[in-house]
């Protein structure tokens, strides 16, 4: 492969690889925690005071 061939490859990978990446990891945790279903981290913290 020509040198301007293999770095306009490595451009092209250092863009699509990241993009790649985030939308798989956004799949991934939609998956896991679907919109309908509220996680642990929606709730409010309740404190309780002892006196």
């Amino acid at each position: 492969m020509s040198p301007l061939l293999l770095k306009l490859l490595l451009v092209l990978l250092s863009v699509a690889v990241p993009i790649a990446w985030g939308v798989a990891v956004n799949w991934l945790f939609r998956r896991l925690h679907p919109p309908g279903k509220p996680s642990a981290e929606d709730k409010d913290p309740t404190i309780e005071y002892y006196i």
